[in-house]
């Protein structure tokens, strides 16, 4: 076992996706609906019944051809600058806290927000140059993601979020010695080259270079509890994106990834009875109210729709069909 962070990670193939879901799943199996939000694994496997597998195989797959998920028009000059983008784009996918303040703001949402913000960014510095990004102050990206100006004050929080993933970015990759991002990009696939689970390590590298952007672990009730979401989320649209092209991004272990819990998935499978949460909860779900990070009703939400999701998958295969948690 190698150590990271306050985890003991098992080495071998997927671990990190394996200690994302068996750290989701062993806390619902000890604390359940004592939680306030649980997995309801009947529900589950009655969603798994119904479920019409190969159109959600051939979405799933699909993904490989598209253009890119992302669905930006730049035109890059090489498969690693598109890589650099998306890790950069999915480092800075977050915000949905600030939707209310961002609506009031100009009318958009966090992703809409920050998507051209990223493109905004990478215009300005289309080499992903590590000192560039780790000298911009929070008025730089203020600016580059158009929240500055009348009005704005209520945003200095997103904002300065914004800034420190900017600046942990450039920082980190410097002090690894990249110059720039697309450099740690091509330094990582020499890395993970020949592995036998090149995705899993894929994501740890992500986690133990730049541990406040992607390294999403919390405690509930003593449990050490993983996501990990955006850094699969990398990891899972380069090798959507790219292993069709380009061999280095044929993850052995890509299928193993998880699936990247959102609020949509908690939202869907809340409304499909695989998530249940306590009436408390259930009031500030309604209410449209932001969970504070880390926080229990937050993870045990994610958790509960990770362990469900695993449930729904475990149900499609006892039946004999293929089926991957990534593809949902």
């Amino acid at each position: 076992q190698s150590t990271w962070g306050f985890l003991s990670i098992p080495t071998g193939p997927d671990f990190m996706a394996a200690l994302a879901r068996m750290s989701c799943i062993e806390l619902q199996q000890e604390f359940g609906a004592l939680l306030p939000a649980y997995c309801d694994y009947e529900a589950a496997a009655a969603v798994a019944a119904t479920l019409n597998v190969s159109e959600v195989r051939r979405l799933g797959s699909s993904l490989a051809n598209d253009a890119n998920m992302t669905g930006t028009a730049i035109r890059f000059p090489s498969v690693e600058v598109e890589a650099a983008f998306i890790l950069v784009e999915h480092a800075l996918d977050f915000g949905g806290g600030w939707r209310n303040e961002l609506h009031a703001f100009h009318g958009r949402g966090a992703w809409q927000t920050v998507k051209p913000g990223v493109e905004a960014l990478f215009g300005a510095c289309p080499s992903l140059d590590a000192s560039w990004l780790a000298s911009r102050s929070d008025a730089d990206v203020a600016r580059l993601f158009a929240l500055d100006g009348p009005g704005s004050e209520t945003l200095s929080g997103f904002v300065c979020g914004l800034g420190t993933v900017v600046r942990e970015l450039g920082t980190n990759a410097l002090g690894s010695g990249h110059a720039t991002m697309v450099a740690f990009v091509a330094a990582a696939l020499d890395r993970i080259a020949g592995s036998t689970s090149p995705a899993s390590e894929l994501v740890l590298l992500l986690c133990a270079a730049f541990p406040l952007t992607f390294a999403d672990e919390h405690v509930v009730r003593g449990r050490r509890v993983a996501f990990f979401k955006k850094a699969q989320l990398v990891v899972g649209e380069m090798f959507h994106r790219f292993r069709g092209e380009d061999s280095r991004f044929a993850f052995a272990d890509g299928n193993e990834l998880t699936a990247f819990i959102d609020n949509v998935i908690c939202a869907v499978l809340r409304r499909d009875g695989v998530v249940r949460v306590s009436a408390e909860l259930a009031s500030e779900l309604d209410a449209l109210v932001a969970l504070p990070s880390g926080s229990e009703s937050e993870v045990s939400l994610r958790a509960a729709a990770m362990a469900g999701v695993e449930a729904i998958v475990a149900a499609v295969v006892a039946r004999g069909l293929e089926l991957h948690a990534i593809e949902l």
